[in-house]
Formats: structure tokens, C-alpha cells, sequence
């Protein structure tokens, strides 16, 4: 050790009476006279010596990527363990972050809530920023100096670790590969019926651009694509693009450092209004006419729409296999309420089936995959009445057997509706209880279309 003493620094025996510095002081007196010895020579020599220190530290934590902030916290920290973790208090007003002196740039981060995670926090392209590790004590102290130890090897060979971990890994910069990671981050999530139309326009959306890097899609490319929706399929169609589009781009935004969306400022192409279109008896028989006349898939669809009360989706993905000799039996994951759907087949949805080929899994495309583009479908049944929709088929439908005088705990049965009167588990009892009636339900309605549009064509 060394004392500091008006003749220069001299080397003392360390004792247990030492004291900082290396200063011998055994009693009040001593201490008086140590107290003295601080020259202003010895002082300056002190200040420098600090100073190299401090300098040499945060050199070394700049090269390690840490922030200078962070570099300062790292040198007055401590090293944490798991019991230094497990006895730190939160603060009920704010959060607070501890340095882990052990792992330069690694903090244990506590909420007032008494939550506590692991973060990295590290310098890269002249930016201060920051990694989540995850939650302690899922990742414990020696999980997280690892992490903090990958994420450093990132830092050093050039990449950053946080945009690596939002932006996942797609194959390349294009729009096709930033589309297909979203597909297997957020749209595998998503409910069936809306995991549909969300693919159908992404994958137009390749269509439209093939080969384009996701950057190079300008503000005016996605104003051109959605009108295009509205002129092929209408406003509903371009405001159902625009929100596909607009949620797209603005995920990505979230998740990369240099990309703004080129859709952030576009507004909705069209306003939303409820639709309230039932088509009476004589335009339903219009429609099973034009039906008759289109033939194939489109025409098949479209009469098992009308006498199903279908959503759209669920007939144009209905599999052989879904079908057995006495129903149509839907599963939950194919319905938008989650709930199993069955439909007892009457003689007349057994004479459309017999039309399809079973050259495929699927009814409707008699292919090995479903009927994709329901909109060339629908323009093939070309009725002379007002504009309506496949949608409209299931609201007439409900009409329907209303004005036939089928109760209306039936008709919500028949639609596989969820209300009040069908909840949880006396809901299940209740529909098995009902089966008889929304059989006689779905076979009234059939003898009724029948019979109209027997009489229809007679009268043509």
C-alpha cells in the first residue's frame, strides 16, 4: 500500500488500523495529522490518477457498445446476484433500473408493480438503445448474461440486436418476404373468417407488386391499388384493401428503424353503412334462375347459399369430408363464432351437391383447394334485379323462414347465432334439444324454394 505524505508517496505495512488511501491512523491525534498531509502536489496526483481511471472504464464500456449514461451507472453499480435481485423493493411511484456491474450494459429493471425484467442497453449507429431480455425469474441472472453477451457479439461484428428480434428474419428486403412474415406472426392468429380475406388481399397484394422491394412501394401505388378494389368489387371491398393495407404497412413500421408507411395518410376510400338488402321471394327465384344458368362452382354456390343461410366463407371452403349421409357438419374453427355448426341436408341441397365432381377435397371448386375468387363466381349469376350480395342470401334468408313463421330462437339456431338464450353450457343442451325443429326449419325453407321457383319458371 501507499501513504501520501508532504515527502511524496511512501509504502506502508498494511494492519488492520489502515485506512483508506493507505494512510496509518490509529487514534484522533494521528488522524489530525494525516488530515495535514494532503499537500496541494498530492492532491493534484490523486485528481489525476482518477481521472486516467475513469477515462480507461469508459473506453472500455464504449468498446463493449455500452452507452457513456450507462457506463457512469456500470462503474457506481454493483454486482448483482440472485438474492440482490429477489431483496430489491420497488418503488410504488416509478421504475427503476439497477446496473448489473458483472455484465456491462445489462440492467435489472423493476415496475412499481413489483414486476421485474432483464434489458440491454448499448450504442449502435450513434444511437443510444435498448433490448428486452424478458422477465426474471423466467430468464434468471445467468440467462441473462448471455443474452446480454449475444446481444454484444451482435453489436460488435455490426448488427443490431433489437431491430433483429422485432424484425424477425425474412429471407430478404422484399415485399413477398416481409408479407409472409407477417402471415406467420399476426395473420396465423387471426379467426378464420377474417385470417381469409386478410390473405386474399396480401396475396394480391404480391400480385400487384411482384418482385418489389418493400421500400419501393410509394404512397401512390397503394392509392391505384385500392381503387382498383373499388372499381372490380365495390366500397366495401376497397375499405375492407385499405384496412388490410394500411394495418400491414403500419405493422411494419412498428417493427423496422428506416421505413415510414406508405399508407399512414391515406384515408378510408368509402363510408361503412350496415346493409340491410333482403331479396323477396321473386328475387330469390331471379337469382336461382341465373344460378341454373351459370352452372359449375358459381352456380353451385350460390343456390347452397340461399338455402343454407351460409356465411360466404363457409360454402366455398366446404370439404367432402365436412359432409356425412344425413348433414353438413362445420366444425368451430370454421365458423366466425367458434361454435360447431350442423345443417341437415334436404333433398334439394343433396341435388346440387350431386352436381360437383369429387375430384378434389373441396365441394364447391371440385379441386384440392378451396374457391379463391368469389367475386368472378358471383358475376357469372347475372339476375335482372338491384345490386345485392352473397351476404344478402344469408339475410334473406333469416327473413325467410321469419315470414314462414319458424320461431325465432330457430332462426338464430339455424344461422348458428350465439345469443343470450344459447350461452355456455346450458346453450350446448339447448341446441341438441332443438335439433328436431331446425331440421323442419332448414327442410321448410327448401320446399318453399322448391315450390317458388317451380311456379317462377312456369310463369316465365
Amino acid at each position: 500500500m501507499l501513504m501520501v505524505g508532504g515527502t511524496g508517496i511512501e509504502p506502508v505495512t498494511p494492519s488492520k488500523g489502515n485506512i483508506p488511501l493507505g494512510i496509518v491512523a490509529n487514534n484522533s491525534k494521528q488522524r489530525r495529522l494525516r488530515n495535514c498531509l494532503f499537500d496541494a502536489t498530492s492532491l493534484t496526483l490523486l485528481g489525476v490518477v482518477r481521472n486516467i481511471r475513469q477515462q480507461v472504464q469508459s473506453a472500455y464500456f464504449v468498446t463493449r457498445g455500452v452507452t457513456p449514461d450507462s457506463a457512469e451507472a456500470i462503474m457506481s453499480a454493483i454486482k448483482l446476484t440472485d438474492t440482490v435481485v429477489r431483496q430489491y423493493r420497488p418503488d410504488p411511484n416509478k421504475r427503476i433500473e439497477i446496473p448489473d456491474a458483472g455484465k456491462p450494459g445489462l440492467y435489472l429493471v423493476i415496475q412499481p408493480s413489483g414486476a421485474r425484467s432483464w434489458a440491454y442497453r448499448y450504442r449502435f449507429g450513434g444511437r443510444s438503445r435498448k433490448l428486452t431480455v424478458g422477465p426474471y425469474p423466467k430468464i434468471g441472472l445467468a440467462a441473462a448474461h448471455d443474452a446480454a453477451e449475444a446481444a454484444n457479439d451482435e453489436v460488435l461484428h455490426g448488427r443490431d440486436p433489437a431491430a433483429a428480434k422485432r424484425v424477425g428474419t425474412p429471407a430478404d428486403d422484399t415485399l413477398a418476404a416481409h408479407i409472409e412474415l407477417y402471415k406467420q406472426r399476426h395473420v396465423k392468429g387471426l379467426r378464420y373468417n377474417t385470417r381469409l380475406y386478410v390473405n386474399m388481399t396480401l396475396d394480391r397484394m404480391q400480385d400487384e407488386w411482384p418482385g418489389r422491394a418493400l421500400r419501393a412501394v410509394a404512397k401512390g401505388d397503394v392509392i391505384r391499388f385500392i381503387e382498383g378494389a373499388k372499381e372490380k368489387r365495390g366500397p366495401s371491398a376497397a375499405v375492407t384493401t385499405w384496412k388490410v393495407v394500411k394495418a400491414f404497412f403500419a405493422w411494419c413500421e412498428s417493427r423496422l428503424d428506416d421505413f415510414a408507411s406508405p399508407a399512414r395518410s391515406i384515408k378510408k376510400p368509402a363510408k361503412e353503412r350496415s346493409r340491410e338488402r333482403v331479396l323477396d321471394d321473386a328475387e330469390l327465384a331471379a337469382v336461382w334462375r341465373a344460378a341454373d344458368a351459370a352452372g359449375g362452382s358459381a352456380g353451385a354456390l350460390t343456390k347452397l347459399l340461399i338455402l343454407t343461410g351460409c356465411r360466404r366463407h363457409e360454402i366455398t371452403d366446404l370439404a367432402w369430408d365436412e359432409l356425412t349421409e344425413t348433414a353438413i357438419e362445420l366444425p368451430g374453427e370454421r365458423t366466425k363464432n367458434g361454435l360447431a355448426h350442423t345443417i341437415p341436408l334436404t333433398s334439394l341441397m343433396r341435388a346440387v351437391l350431386a352436381t360437383r365432381p369429387k375430384s378434389g377435397r373441396f365441394v364447391i371448386n371440385g379441386a384440392d383447394r378451396p374457391l379463391g375468387d368469389h367475386s368472378a363466381a358471383k358475376e357469372k349469376v347475372t339476375p335482372d334485379i338491384r345490386p345485392w350480395t352473397y351476404h344478402d342470401l344469408r339475410r334473406s334468408f333469416a327473413s325467410g323462414l321469419q315470414r314462414l313463421a319458424v320461431a325465432p330462437h330457430i332462426v338464430e339456431l339455424c344461422l348458428n347465432h350465439r345469443s343470450g338464450t344459447f350461452r355456455g353450457v346450458a346453450g350446448i343442451y339447448q341446441r341438441h334439444r332443438y335439433a328436431k325443429e331446425v331440421g323442419e326449419a332448414f327442410e321448410l325453407w327448401s320446399r318453399h324454394l322448391a315450390v317458388l321457383t317451380q311456379e317462377t319458371t312456369a310463369a316465365a
